[in-house]
Formats: structure tokens, sequence, C-alpha cells
């Protein structure tokens, strides 16, 4: 069993900032000038992967942890993010018509 360090005690704290579903994720991650096209849901996809909500999450740190419970939780905190993206897009297609790269990604 390894030892828990600051290290992980923070990474942990990092990881725990879960998406919950109440918040309003047209209005937190839409980009400068709205949602007016598919180009404009694209960068709100690209705002929420550059949020604090996905940080730690790049496959290169992913594959620098070696504790099984950190990784563990890094790829639930990766499936919350996912998730985020998910329903930004939902609601995104109400505004924007649905285009073939938004349906590629669904």
């Amino acid at each position: 069993m390894s030892e828990l360090t600051l290290n992980h005690l923070y990474f942990a704290l990092q990881m725990t900032t879960t998406y919950d579903g109440t918040e309003d994720v047209i209005k937190t991650y839409s980009p400068s000038g709205g949602l007016h096209d598919v180009d404009s849901v694209l960068k709100g996809i690209d705002k929420i992967e550059r949020s604090s909500r996905n940080k730690y999450l790049s496959d290169t740190e992913m594959a620098r942890l070696t504790d099984d419970k950190v990784i563990k939780l890094a790829y639930w905190k990766r499936i919350f993010v996912f998730q985020l993206i998910l329903n930004f897009i939902e609601e995104a297609v109400a505004i924007v018509s649905v285009d073939a790269q938004i349906d590629k990604i669904i």
C-alpha cells in the first residue's frame, strides 16, 4: 500500500469538484458572442476542456499516475467532464441546429 502525501490530498480535492447537473452549462461555457453556429458550439466545448473541471486530465498526466485510488478518481472525473460536454451539446442544439460535426461528437 502506498503512503498518502500532500500531493495525493491536493489531487483528490481537485478531482472531487464534480458536475452535479445544477450548473447552467450554456451560460457558463458559451463562447463570447454566444451560440450561433457549429463553430461556436465547438468553441464552447473547448472552453469546458480548458476549465478547472478538466484540470489534471491530459493523457500525459493520466499516464504518470501510479496510485490505483487516484487513477480511479481521475477516470471518474473524466466521465463527469464528458457528461458536462454532452449536456452542453444537448442544450446547444436547441439553439443551433444539428450539424454533421455535432452529430459525429454525439
